[in-house]
């Protein structure tokens, strides 16, 4: 940041476009290649509306892995934004990406499949094939070929996309997953899932698990306790990065024949909608909520209205600091 500081605004200008003009060539460059190893490795993929319907119907739990999770699995000390990497992690990590828990689906990013890759935007394509070129080799050694995975980016559901005609109806589906259920949402102390937006307005209860904004790994053992005894019989949605792939395999492990435990990861989807809502075309800050990917501008201390405030208090059954 120092250094930053001290470089005028005109000059980081320059450097930025150099960056964006590189990565540009190096897209060219190892597009093919790219494009060859995925042809090369054979990964199964649900659609959208499989995997929604196995969670409605069979109460399937999901653990997602994105780029943070494999940076973590794959080196103990790759931490993400909000968390840190630890030989902990990871080996949590990979104990959930190779368990063959039949009430569980992993998630997997759908840039492993060349086709479905396609319908991002540009500057999403360059960022997954520069991903790709790097660490595709790595994570091919960890992929099942014989089981079949989840899209881990259908919480990604809009700002990526090259075509947003089908947002509406890739929101509506996921709706589907609450449609008059009891839910306990457990996120961080700064996400505000729902808050001042109608995402969760088809759910019949909603209830709050109030985690720590960063790092929540850290308080797992305390949050595995707190979600056992509150979510029997009810949803979990999950809005805590890695860790959320943790917790719903570990709370999926939990079901008998009395009570079912049904976790559902399903962090970055409240912010897709609030850009959805706002019709924006690049990833936006958003008043009163956490957005990691915009980091120079946190709006996140900012307060809803009262009313909103109020309903999101009344509704948090517990909180971990």
């Amino acid at each position: 940041m120092r250094i930053k500081k001290l470089i005028p605004k005109k000059i980081l200008l320059l450097l930025r476009k150099f960056m964006y003009l590189y990565d540009i060539m190096k897209y060219f460059f190892i597009k093919s290649k790219v494009n060859k190893m995925l042809e090369k490795k054979c990964i199964k993929f649900l659609t959208n509306e499989n995997l929604i319907e196995l969670i409605v119907k069979d109460k399937i739990s999901l653990s997602r892995y994105g780029d943070g999770e494999f940076g973590i699995m794959l080196s103990d000390q790759e931490n993400i934004y909000f968390q840190k990497a630890s030989n902990t992690l990871k080996i949590r990590l990979l104990e959930v990406f190779h368990s063959n828990n039949e009430k569980l689906i992993v998630g997997i990013p759908g840039i492993f499949n060349r086709k479905k890759l396609k319908k991002y935007k540009f500057s999403s394509r360059v960022y997954w094939y520069k991903f790709l070129n790097k660490k595709f080799m790595e994570i091919s050694n960890l992929i099942d070929s014989n089981k079949i995975y989840a899209d881990s980016l259908i919480t990604r559901c809009y700002i990526d996309l090259n075509k947003k005609d089908k947002s509406n109806n890739n929101f509506a589906i996921l709706k589907e997953i609450w449609d008059n259920k009891d839910i306990v949402i457990i996120e961080g102390s700064k996400t505000k899932m729902g808050i001042g937006n109608d995402l969760f307005d088809n759910a019949n209860k909603i209830q709050r698990i109030i985690c720590p904004a960063r790092n929540a790994f850290e308080s797992y053992n305390l949050i595995f306790d707190v979600a056992k005894k509150y979510c029997k019989n009810k949803i979990a949605i999950v809005a805590l990065g890695p860790t959320a792939s943790i917790l719903a395999y570990d709370l999926c492990s939990l079901n008998s024949d009395e009570i079912v435990y049904q976790s559902i990861d399903l962090g970055h989807l409240d912010i897709e909608y609030e850009w959805y809502l706002n019709n924006c075309n690049k990833k936006t800050a958003i008043k009163g909520k956490f957005v990691n990917e915009v980091r120079n501008v946190d709006l996140s201390n900012l307060n809803f209205d009262e009313q909103e405030e109020k309903k999101y208090e009344s509704q948090i059954i517990f909180r971990i600091e």
